[in-house]
């Protein structure tokens, strides 16, 4: 028996025994032991799991159901606990970001965290109300015009995107903003069966930069829908609030595996 199965059930020993200290450390120490059974080692990482959330230790909770899923991204409780632990971490950054004195960072990453937990309405109310509160902020603008979009909104958010454009050109500008609000543009014009109005900013986006994205796969597609053809991905949404369970893990592993950046995608 290897090291790794002999000390997981040491652990198991000292549980029942009532050393539940000694039985936490000696688990927490077996984890990085061979294993020669992949389901002993699952089910220790997902006691260990367990522990850290009764503690309120969400973070280290999330990441050790995070290791279970690798062992084997098949196996359903892993899954199960990465996903319900990903979220309770989401929740409990939002308490925390919440917290936070007025600005535009906060409002940004606050807005981010519900849009992870596809909650675009409350998204929006926090950029709104910012904008109320006086925090404009051509970010804040993209942010909301990505929210209407990615909530299924797409008219207001081509107002939105038009607005923020015509905000870019007559004052400072923002190259980065304004390629996403652009990319943003050409895809409402597209979900809105427009597809001249799709060509024209994506040929914006050509001109700033070529390789932005797939700006050229897509403007090929739409020339070629112009020309009698078909374009297999000119109906695809840029999100989506319809996920697989393993969908939905990989979205929160990509949020959690790094800090809170609202401008990581530009």
């Amino acid at each position: 028996m290897e090291g790794g199965d002999f000390e997981y059930r040491r652990a198991q020993i000292l549980r029942l025994s009532g050393e539940a200290e000694r039985a936490q450390a000696t688990l927490a120490n077996a984890v990085s032991m061979v294993f020669t059974d992949p389901l002993i080692k699952i089910a220790l990482l997902l006691e260990l799991a367990t522990d850290c959330e009764q503690q309120g230790e969400l973070e280290a909770a999330f990441d050790y159901a995070r290791q279970a899923r690798e062992v084997n991204p098949r196996h359903d409780l892993s899954s199960v606990a990465t996903e319900r632990l990903g979220m309770a971490v989401l929740r409990q950054r939002i308490d925390n970001t919440s917290s936070q004195p007025p600005s535009v960072e906060r409002t940004l990453n606050l807005s981010r965290l519900y849009r992870e937990c596809g909650e675009y309405q409350q998204a929006i109310e926090v950029l709104q109300a910012a904008a109320g509160e006086g925090l404009r902020d051509q970010a804040i603008q993209l942010e909301m015009a990505e929210c209407f979009q990615a909530s299924g909104q797409t008219t207001i958010a081509r107002r939105a995107y038009v607005d923020l454009l015509q905000d870019l050109e007559s004052g400072e500008s923002n190259p980065e903003l304004e390629l996403r609000a652009h990319y943003g543009l050409a895809r409402v014009e597209e979900q809105l069966g427009n597809p001249d109005g799709a060509i024209l900013h994506l040929e914006e986006l050509v001109l700033i930069r070529h390789d932005y994205l797939d700006t050229r796969q897509r403007l090929a597609e739409l020339y070629q829908l112009k020309k009698g053809g078909t374009t297999p991905h000119a109906d695809k949404p840029i999100e989506t609030t319809h996920e697989s369970s393993d969908d939905i893990v990989r979205d929160i592993l990509s949020l959690l595996s790094d800090d809170v950046n609202p401008d990581e995608n530009l």
